[in-house]
């Protein structure tokens, strides 16, 4: 699996900072500059790839 860390708002946020994160995983991806071109590979879960980028989910809102 391939996977890219965007700084933008998504399900995620840094460990550190608690800003927000996007993940994406795939198995492959076309970019413009080729196939999976600045994508990192290698990993064989979504949880490999979050220790990887030292993300976490993003809390759940608690219900009132």
């Amino acid at each position: 699996m391939i996977c890219k860390l965007f700084i933008e708002e998504g399900e995620y946020v840094d460990i550190e900072t608690k800003e927000p994160r996007n993940l994406l995983c795939a198995q492959v991806v076309w970019t413009p500059s080729g196939e999976s071109e600045e994508w990192i590979g290698g990993f064989q879960t979504i949880e490999d790839a979050m220790k990887h980028y030292k993300i976490e989910l993003k809390p759940k809102a608690e219900e009132e």
